[in-house]
Order: C-alpha cells, then structure tokens, then sequence
C-alpha cells in the first residue's frame, strides 16, 4: 500500500504545478533579478504603470515627496503648468494624491518631447546580469550592465538597484538613476 500512495502523492503535486491555472497555485514568485529585469524592459518601453508596479512603495512615497518639494520650488506660473500636468487643481490635492499615480504622471510628462524621440530611436537595448549580493532575506543588491545602442552610439553603463521584498515580492528600493531626480525638474523656461 505504501508505493501506491507515494506515486499518487507524486501524482497530484505534479498535478498542481500543471494545472496551477485553474487557481490552485496560480501566484509566480519572481526573483530579484527577474525584477530588476522587468523594470529595466518596462522603464526602456515606457511602460509606466510595469516601472511604478515594480518600485517599492517606500520609494514611491519619496519620490513623491521630492516632486512636491520640487513642485513648491518653481515660480508661480509654472507651478499652475505644473499642476496641471499632474491633474492637480491645488498643491493640497498634489499632496493628496496617491504616491504611484503621481509618479506615473511625472514619468509621462518628463519623456515627452525631445527625451522621447530620442528613447524611440533606441534600437537596442540589453540587461546583462553582473550578480546579487544578499543583505538580508528581504534585501539585495542587483548588479548589472545595460546597454543601449541608439543610432551609431553605443552607451553602456553598471548599475545596482537596492531591491527590497514588499508583500513577498521583490521591488526596486532605491537605483542610482532615482538620486538624480531633482536635477530632472524641468525649469521655468522649458516648461513655458
């Protein structure tokens, strides 16, 4: 009896993974690098709502607080421009709004015009995985090279994203790219 129940056993743990479709075991566990990648393929396509899904929140509440505070710095008339942009019709409900979709509107509004011509004549664009350092079971560090051809010019560059578990996945905590954002900040002139 016994080696009936341990192939029947096997049976239905195959059984599980095959048919995870069918809602019983349907949640796929992405690892860090995986993630990173992700985020990497979705920041190169433009594809806001995959970028911002793949950030971990506490990184999404300070970007936000530093668009705010970049948003405060400006002159009046860019500032209505500005809030406009964010669909915001006061700085109290720029304040309000949730951190996720406001960084989704940054994101929008900073690639338009010449940065976004010039990411559409990206004709390449490769994430080569360097390594992982482990800090803890809940954080690492991801290393890796991109490289982006656009036109005849190759640019290539080594970058670490700091990723953190939120809710058992793994989310961008902080990449290098991010520490730039106030210089990002267009000026009065060009967004008047």
């Amino acid at each position: 009896m016994e080696k009936k129940v341990i192939p029947g056993l096997f049976l239905l743990i195959i059984q599980m993974l095959v048919f995870a479709g069918d809602g019983v075991c349907t949640e796929t566990i992405v690892s860090p690098e995986m993630a990173a990648k992700i985020y990497f393929d979705a920041y190169a396509a433009q594809d806001w709502e995959v970028v911002s899904e793949y950030m971990h929140p506490d990184l999404l509440q300070n970007l936000k607080r530093r668009i705010i505070e970049m948003v405060k710095e400006v002159s009046a008339e860019t500032r209505r421009v500005l809030l406009r942009e964010y669909q915001a019709p006061s700085m109290e409900a720029l304040e309000q709004m949730p951190a996720r979709p406001l960084y989704i509107l940054y994101l929008r509004n900073r690639w338009k015009g010449i940065e976004t011509r010039s990411l559409s004549m990206m004709e390449r664009t490769e994430f080569v995985y360097i390594g992982t350092a482990r800090i803890t079971h809940e954080e690492c560090l991801v290393e890796f090279k991109t490289s982006v051809v656009q036109g005849d010019q190759l640019f290539e560059k080594v970058q670490v994203y700091h990723m953190k578990k939120y809710e058992g996945k793994w989310k961008i905590y902080d990449t290098e790219g991010l520490k730039g954002l106030n210089t990002d900040m267009p000026s009065d002139l060009e967004v008047l």
